[in-house]
This record gives C-alpha cells, sequence and structure tokens, in this order.
C-alpha cells in the first residue's frame, strides 16, 4: 500500500482518535506551562501519557483535567 492510499483509509474514527492526542510542546502550551515543567509533571507521574514508538503522547481530556485540578 502506498503512503497516499495508507492516509486516504482513515476514517472519522481515526481522525478522532489522532485528534484526541497532543505531543507535550503543544500541550504545555495549550496548559500555559513551560515544556520543561510539563515534562516534569509527566516524570512524576502527575500528568498521565503514552508512548507510541519514539513519541510520547498527552490525551487532551487527561491534560483538561489536569489543568482544572492545579
Amino acid at each position: 500500500m502506498l503512503a497516499h492510499q495508507k492516509n486516504e483509509a482513515l476514517t472519522k474514527k481515526d481522525i478522532d482518535i489522532i485528534s484526541r492526542f497532543l505531543r507535550p510542546a503543544p500541550a504545555a502550551k495549550r496548559s500555559g506551562i513551560s515544556r520543561s515543567l510539563l515534562y516534569r509533571y509527566l516524570s512524576s507521574g502527575e500528568l498521565k501519557s503514552h508512548r507510541l514508538g519514539g513519541a510520547r503522547l498527552i490525551d487532551c481530556e487527561e491534560l483538561d483535567r489536569f489543568i482544572a485540578a492545579h
């Protein structure tokens, strides 16, 4: 399957799942904290994240809960 065919195979559900997660830099920007502070929260376990290959992904709903709690 060619790369462009793979992208065409994404469904709306796939896109919704992909858009639900942020990388650390956009997550820090969204929360209004520095990227290094965000990594401290991730390291301490106060903020949960997921690893997908080499990428760290933060669930937007988890980030919103974290922001509301702090």
